[in-house]
């Protein structure tokens, strides 16, 4: 039994750094974390705190006894214009202040009053805890539950069977984290958020944040990520056009839920209506690959590393929402499956409909 929960609750693996050459450069390297949130436990004068922050994808909080301490990291945190991103409070229990699952990285010199079994509370799954141990700074790792799942399809999976094998959710208890937008342009015009997935405790979404004012006002979309633990943005790509915003609330276009996957380590969908398929890094949001073949693509599934794409021509269907594009083309389009090798752009198969409107919508699936 000891040794079954030991191999739940951590994995422990050495780092390479001493004491004395400890640098924020180290800590995200050894630790393997990339973007979310960072608790500096016995933070000082908050100057590793500040320079825990390596870039936008980080959000940092530093906790200290000393009051004193405090007010000196707060005053080094606004000299830095970080207000808000690195922040300081005083720590007067041997309780930490966050909800259950939430922090990416802990970095302790010492733990002090605070139990490893707290710190390792407060930790998402996969999160680290990073400590000195002797003259040696140590990584823990949160494992991740086996009975959690991912949800990387609209519809679960490639079979677009819509069942999870997730254990582990339940109705909601409490409020995890909040992030802006808090509202929808509007509940009677084309949905905000037009498609979601997740997975590895990320979170991935195309959304609209343009202004609720104005529905005249044309969307302005994003492909963003986040961590699914504490709502932390991990990047966000614009994307150049999107659906007609003015389109009727749960009227469709059906196929934009469709359009965008995730897989183990890109996230694939079209960046702008009508456009092909690219691949962006999971964890920095750049651009991997871009399937030009896949212009027009409407439907995408991944598969044993294959990526299939329903593309329509001339345009994609939902593009047809528009009343200027659905004025001027023909609609339904000319459909046709390409079954791609993700890894390489290598075009594997392709089939077209001999006539257009053949193919029907949210039919595409794999197993």
């Amino acid at each position: 039994m000891k040794q079954l929960c030991a191999s739940l609750i951590v994995l422990v693996t050495a780092a390479l750094c001493s004491a004395a050459e400890l640098s924020p450069q180290a800590a995200l390297k050894d630790s393997g974390v990339q973007g979310g949130l960072i608790v500096h436990l016995g933070c000082g004068d908050g100057r590793l705190t500040v320079a825990l922050r390596a870039n936008n994808s980080y959000i940092v909080h530093g906790l200290d006894a000393d009051a004193k301490n405090i007010s000196t990291a707060r005053q080094r945190a606004a000299k830095a214009k970080l207000e808000g991103k690195v922040t300081f409070d005083v720590l007067s229990s041997a309780l930490l202040p966050y909800t259950d699952n939430l922090v990416n990285l802990l970095v302790a010199g010492d733990l002090d009053k605070i139990s490893t079994a707290e710190a390792m509370r407060v930790l998402r799954p996969g999160g680290v805890l990073y400590t000195l141990k002797g003259d040696k700074w140590t990584s823990t790792v949160k494992p991740r539950p086996k009975e959690l799942d991912d949800w990387t399809h609209f519809l679960h999976d490639p079979s677009g069977n819509a069942v999870s094998n997730d254990t582990v959710v339940a109705p909601p208890r409490h409020m995890q984290w909040l992030a802006a937008p808090i509202w929808s342009r509007n509940h009677h015009k084309l949905a905000s958020i037009s498609s979601i997935v997740t997975k590895d405790g990320r979170l991935f979404y195309i959304m609209d944040s343009g202004t609720a004012a104005n529905m005249s006002v044309t969307g302005k979309w994003s492909l963003v990520a986040r961590d699914a633990f504490n709502g932390v943005q991990l990047w966000s790509k614009p994307m150049a056009t999107w659906a007609y915003q003015g389109h009727g609330f749960r009227n469709g276009p059906v196929q934009l839920p469709r359009t965008l996957l995730v897989g183990p380590k890109c996230v694939y969908a079209p960046l702008k209506m009508s456009a092909a398929v690219s691949a962006v890094d999971v964890a920095s949001g750049e651009i991997v690959r871009t399937y030009k073949e896949t212009a027009g693509a409407e439907e995408l599934i991944l598969i044993d590393g294959v990526l299939m794409v329903v593309s329509g021509a001339p345009l994609a269907e939902q593009a047809g929402v528009d009343p200027a594009l659905k004025s001027a083309f023909k609609f339904p389009a000319v459909k046709t499956i390409r079954a791609i090798r993700a890894d390489t752009g290598e075009l594997l198969w392709k089939w077209s409909d001999e006539q257009a409107g053949a193919l029907m919508p949210l039919t595409l699936a794999a197993d």
